[in-house]
């Protein structure tokens, strides 16, 4: 599924403000493509890695406030942090 519909994956390296490689842009790229990139960066952002430490949630959820509109689709941070929030 994830193939025909996030061609980008394992990367996921769309923005939503600008077109992917494949021309799409906004709402034009697919609901799940955009759902997996506010969920991938935040588990990295949030994840140990070999070159920095893990940043904690507060950080976590700066950076996809900051991002949020450009890099992320607004509506999906919204959504993914009121999850959190929520537990």
């Amino acid at each position: 599924m994830f193939p025909e519909r996030c061609p980008d994956v394992p990367g996921f390296a769309v923005r939503i403000n600008r077109n992917t490689h494949l021309g799409l842009r906004g709402e034009e790229i697919p609901l799940e493509c955009r759902i997996l990139a506010v969920v991938d960066a935040y588990d990295a952002m949030t994840s140990d890695r070999p070159y920095r430490k893990a940043m904690n949630q507060g950080e976590a959820i700066a950076e996809l406030r900051r991002c949020s509109g450009t890099q992320f689709d607004p509506h999906i941070v919204q959504n993914f942090l009121e999850m959190l929030e929520t537990g």
